[in-house]
């Protein structure tokens, strides 16, 4: 490993950092917003239940041989709100990380402007070339055009794989870049 992940990474348009408390209000007000759900199922969550899923992210995971890393991301120009970039990562040794599963949501109102691609090419780099993961996989709804669009910018395919309905795309970390 070549060091933890950097606390902002920049990208053309968008600022990425870590998740903070003071990112909560706004990612509680895109998990209540029903546009968020299209694809992923679901119905908006309640206040109490947005809350209590940005203070999960906030917390880190439970689990000392699994990471959670969560950015939110900003645009550059204002600071709005544009989405969240997730990673949970197995950890195989102490410097040594195995399957990286990527997620990640874009905020409505940002949808539509190629900020997902953007957002989560700019975090797998990043998290390729600090923790070097053995692979990153994603797992997608079938017919989720935008994003097959984004896992093809970071390099993922389709593979014939399927969890919960969902189709899981994968590459090597040497495929990353």
């Amino acid at each position: 490993m070549k060091g933890a992940p950097d606390p902002s990474i920049l990208t053309k348009r968008l600022v990425l950092s870590r998740i903070a408390r003071a990112d909560v209000d706004d990612l509680v007000a895109m998990l209540r917003n029903p546009g968020l759900y299209g694809f992923i199922g679901d119905a908006p969550a309640s206040e109490a239940d947005a809350r209590a899923r940005a203070e999960r992210w906030l917390a880190g995971s439970p689990d000392p041989t699994v990471l959670w890393i969560n950015y939110v991301a900003r645009t550059r120009e204002d600071g709005m709100l544009v989405g969240l970039a997730q990673a949970t990562v197995l950890r195989a040794s102490e410097t040594v990380f195995g399957q990286c599963e990527i997620a990640y949501l874009v905020d409505p109102p940002a949808q539509r402007h190629g900020y997902g691609a953007e957002m989560m090419v700019g975090f797998c780099v990043e998290l390729n070339g600090t923790l070097a993961p053995e692979e990153f996989t994603a797992h997608i709804f079938p017919g989720h055009t935008a994003s097959e669009g984004v896992a093809k910018a970071v390099g993922l395919s389709p593979t014939e794989d399927y969890v919960d309905g969902e189709r899981v795309w994968r590459a090597t970390a040497s495929r990353m870049g």
